[in-house]
């Protein structure tokens, strides 16, 4: 039946079997795969001449006077095949592949895309790396700065292997399912300053997820960039969660149409992301993340500690400190109650440049009721920005309650905090009585008639202010 299918193949014209061939094996829809454009390079390696068959995609309404990024897909385990002229490297082209070939997206980020198309039982080695750094070499108008990796599976593995061989090369990864123990501990020590993304679903058992787990817990210990984003309950099928928005934690629906029966399932996903340092960049969009990425500029600011949150009087304080600022513009402190949905609250002037530490604090006088989350986004002068740590902080309002009132000769006092001490007032604001500590009812029997203010203070540095009367 193969040597049949093959036969008839040949007998068609090449156009014919190009648009054949990518309905019957990929089921791509023919405006994305005609947007592919089929290549072989040819280049030595090694002294021994080798071939390496690609697909291009161009950056959309392409600028002679601008620079476009670099974003090199890598296929799975079964996309490895012997390419030739009968099959134009259509096993490079996968789910990835049409999303970027998506209008919505090449708008937003354009930019060059290169599907490999790596030979039958070679797996994605040094030889792929350096045909496509020639490729890439080859193209007009190229930002250098900003090459990116990405791959799901045996991909994702490749992708590790790219960025361990040459980390300088890269601004940023993202790999889905690559059972990253796989690299060498001296590799890994490489990547501990790397912006690597790191996507897995835990019920995986093709590739392992605690092998993704291994390497994050190895970043962990050392203070990486890595960010990791587990899918709960998903197997090994993850490459259409490359493009996505994940934050802390949350759901997502995905829509998949049939292409033959045009029948719609739709299936509902939960994740969690983790950081691997107080360096991991907390941005939630995948492509944001990445294209925000760039190997020649250094880390516009340097934090001691993140951020630091806690409850004041009637209010939370944020506070953090830099030891280094190149290029900043200024601060803005974004809060949310999720830890995904973030409003800015607050901005303070960057110093810009300096090599000493620089404190900051801001006050926020109206929190949520609750958990309060904290990040800082860093604005550069040039535009681009960077995120802070996500930190939180619970803050609960102080109240109380008086009885009777208007009152005699003694005040009841009820609060769900302890009260570290208590002041009536007179209108003016003169403090007349003072008590220490938490007292639940109060002597007014010497106050003369009139009007005055009860200020409690809790232990947390809360205040909060009632009025009541003397009869």
């Amino acid at each position: 039946m193969e040597n049949l299918k093959i036969g008839r193949l040949k007998s068609v014209i090449s156009m014919t079997f190009f648009s054949m061939q990518i309905f019957a094996q990929w089921n791509q829809p023919q405006w994305v795969v005609n947007k592919y454009e089929p290549f072989v390079y040819s280049f030595v390696y090694n002294s021994t001449n080798q071939s390496l068959a690609y697909r291009l995609l161009r950056p959309i309404n392409f600028d002679s006077s601008k620079q476009y990024p670099v974003v090199i897909t890598l296929h799975g385990a079964s996309g490895f095949s012997t390419p030739g002229a009968k099959d134009y490297n259509i096993n490079s082209l996968r789910a990835i592949n049409g999303q970027f070939a998506d209008d919505s997206i090449r708008l937003a980020h354009p930019t060059y895309i290169i599907a490999l198309q790596a030979d039958k039982g070679d797996m994605w080695s040094k030889k792929h790396l350096e045909g496509v750094k020639q490729i890439i070499a080859s193209l007009s108008n190229v930002n250098i700065d900003k090459i990116y990796v990405l791959g799901q599976s045996a991909g994702g593995f490749g992708s590790n292997n790219f960025i361990s061989y040459d980390p300088n090369y890269f601004a940023a990864a993202i790999v889905a399912s690559a059972e990253g123990n796989k690299i060498s501990v001296a590799n890994r020590d490489k990547l501990v300053n790397f912006n690597l993304w790191t996507l897995h679903g835990n019920k995986d058992v093709t590739s392992l997820y605690s092998a993704d787990v291994d390497l994050f817990d190895y970043m962990k210990l050392k203070n990486a960039r890595m960010k990791f984003t587990t899918f709960i309950n998903v197997g090994h099928s993850t490459e259409d969660f490359i493009v996505g928005v994940y934050g802390l934690s949350g759901g997502f629906t995905k829509y998949n149409t049939d292409s033959i029966t045009g029948i719609v399932t739709v299936k509902n996903y939960t994740y969690k992301t983790e950081f691997a340092g107080t360096n991991s960049d907390p941005e939630p969009n995948t492509l944001n993340w990445l294209f925000s990425k760039s190997k020649s500029n250094p880390l516009s600011v340097k934090f001691v500690e993140p951020l630091n949150a806690y409850c004041v009087q009637n209010g939370i304080k944020v506070d953090w400190i830099t030891v280094s600022e190149f290029n900043c513009d200024r601060f803005d402190v974004e809060r949310s109650t999720n830890g995904q949905d973030f409003v800015k609250m607050a901005t303070l002037k960057a110093q810009g440049f300096t090599t000493t530490s620089q404190f900051y604090s801001i006050y926020d006088g109206q929190p949520y009721n609750g958990v309060n989350y904290y990040r800082v986004k860093e604005m550069d002068k040039d535009g681009k920005y960077y995120f802070s740590k996500v930190i939180s902080t619970i803050y609960q309002k102080f109240d109380f309650r008086l009885s009777p009132n208007p009152a005699s000769n003694i005040i009841r006092i009820e609060s769900g905090k302890p009260i570290e001490k208590i002041e009536i007032l007179n209108p003016a604001g003169q403090i007349l009585k003072l008590f220490m500590g938490f007292q639940r009812t109060l002597d007014i029997k010497s106050l003369s008639k009139g009007v005055y203010l009860l200020k409690i203070f809790s232990n947390d540095n809360q205040y909060s202010i009632k009025r009541f009367s003397k009869i």
